[in-house]
């Protein structure tokens, strides 16, 4: 179980995904095992998410393959190669993808019902609309699906013991408003993924509000509403374009999705424990515990949101608020802040430590280079606050873009030379600085690091496209038995056909 990333865990405290595991070990030979973990030493090399000790390992196990037919492997080492090729075969290599994930599926549990359906449609326009409509506010308030995902339990428990069992018969086939059955997981995760796609502001929203309050624009709603539609449909088609890639193999993690299943696992789903808490209400405790708390920085002690305790030192100092301010400063202190929104600002607890430390190395040398930017007072940016978003004269007032319009809003050389040219901040200088280097450099680093990964993904998608010039490729295409995961052998993606 340690192998497995299990720590402190003992004979008698199994976790299920361990129990699975074991259960499914006889269906393999010591040849099967063998096979499964070389080709995934091939196929998950170099994946950042999978720990080093445990991909040694697979290397370790798989040279001992000579040694079977020499010497005889120990019974110890024969136990690990089964045991880390049937986690690979009937479940996952990752550990948190087996810690809220089902290896089994029973197809007999609602999925698609009318309730799911009304809930998730009802509390999409609530959710979308409250937060497009808050997302504007200087400190913006929105419906997050975790919230939501509250919200569908209480409905769901609740649609299913009070509303009445009525159906109707449609080409004869029964449609009804309730089931007599318990709101279940899969309708839980079925109106969450629902609410999810549709919480999101779409792009265009920023570009539709600048028009109407910086450049005075009157345009219609028609302007907006094919805008937006068209943006949608572009990040659709790349959506269906890139899923082969992104979305449908099993190294594609996206860590962002973990916490949303694990959630809807401690709500409804089915868990066995000899000891500790469950995940229900362990659940329901650090959600009492976090609603109380929250109070506190957020209404009754304001200074624990922004903790700017190093500034109480010498509140005149600019020096001092320019470096450790949280405000409009860099925020360089050790104890920055009490509250748990500011600090999960990046999700520390989602993403792996990797990635937040590379994120955290990235944000100071950031702030070094914003500090040499301003204090050696680079086009004049010492005399503007040292991180603010806004736009400034030569007098040090807002910059107002429509002074150097024409009618038509193009840009008019006489106002601008007699108006002034934008001053800009060093915090917004190093951002755009950062942003132009960036674009390139991950491109470059994508064609670099995962040159291996991009060359099959072209591959697939050239060979695909190639075999779209046959009539076979399009009528196999709109069969009624065709899926879209046919080419892929992992457990989950079987589950799924």
């Amino acid at each position: 179980m340690k192998k497995l990333g299990y720590e402190n865990r003992t004979l008698y405290d199994i976790p299920e995904d361990v129990a699975y595991i074991l259960k499914k070990m006889p269906e393999l030979t010591l040849e099967d095992s063998f096979k499964i973990l070389k080709d995934s030493i091939i196929y998950f090399e170099d994946d950042e998410n999978i720990p080093h000790d445990q991909y040694e390992e697979w290397k370790r196990l798989v040279d001992l393959e000579d040694l079977d037919s020499k010497e005889g492997i120990n019974e110890y080492d024969s136990f690990d190669i089964r045991a880390f090729a049937s986690a690979i075969k009937f479940h996952s290599p990752y550990q948190e993808v087996r810690a809220v994930v089902d290896p089994e599926d029973d197809p007999t549990i609602p999925v698609e019902t009318f309730r799911a359906y009304f809930l998730a449609i009802i509390w999409s326009v609530i959710g979308s609309g409250f937060n497009e409509f808050f997302s504007h506010r200087v400190v913006s308030i929105s419906l997050g699906t975790p919230i939501i995902q509250m919200f569908l339990y209480i409905c769901g428990k609740a649609w299913a013991k009070t509303i009445p069992c009525w159906a109707i018969t449609i080409r004869g086939r029964k449609y009804g408003i309730n089931i007599d059955k318990p709101w279940t997981q899969k309708e839980q995760m079925f109106s969450t993924l629902l609410y999810a796609i549709c919480q999101g502001a779409f792009y265009t929203h920023y570009n539709i509000l600048t028009q109407k309050l910086f450049y005075h624009s009157a345009f219609s709603f028609g302007y907006q509403f094919l805008l937006s539609l068209s943006v949608q449909f572009i990040g659709f088609g790349f959506a269906g374009i890139l899923r082969k890639f992104v979305v449908y193999p099993a190294r594609a993690l996206w860590p962002t999705v973990m916490p949303t299943i694990a959630i809807n696992k401690a709500l409804l789903g089915k868990e066995k424990h000899e000891s500790g808490m469950s995940r229900y209400k362990f659940f329901f405790l650090t959600f009492f515990i976090m609603f109380i708390y929250n109070w506190f920085p957020t209404y009754i002690i304001n200074i624990l949101n922004t903790f700017n305790w190093m500034t109480w030192i010498k509140p005149s100092n600019i020096n001092l608020a320019n470096i450790t301010g949280g405000v409009t400063g860099l925020g360089i202190n050790p104890i920055s802040s009490f509250d748990w929104n500011v600090i999960s600002y990046n999700s520390p607890l989602i993403y792996p430590f990797w990635s937040y430390l590379t994120q955290y190395l990235g944000c100071i040398l950031a702030a070094l280079i914003v500090i040499a930017v301003y204090y050696s007072n680079y086009m004049s940016c010492q005399y503007l606050p040292i991180f603010t978003n806004s736009l400034y004269t030569n007098t040090g007032h807002s910059f107002k873009v429509t002074e150097i319009l024409d009618s038509d809003n193009k840009l008019d050389v006489k106002k601008y030379q007699s108006y002034s040219p934008p001053y800009y901040s060093a915090g917004t200088l190093v951002s755009y600085g950062a942003f132009i280097c960036a674009y390139p450099l991950m491109i470059t680093w994508s064609f670099i690091v995962h040159s291996k990964l991009l060359f099959n993904a072209f591959k697939d998608w050239a060979l695909n496209l190639w075999a779209m010039r046959k009539l076979k490729s399009w009528v196999t295409m709109f069969k009624s038995d065709y899926r879209a995961l046919d080419d892929y052998d992992d457990p989950h993606s079987n589950a799924m056909k």
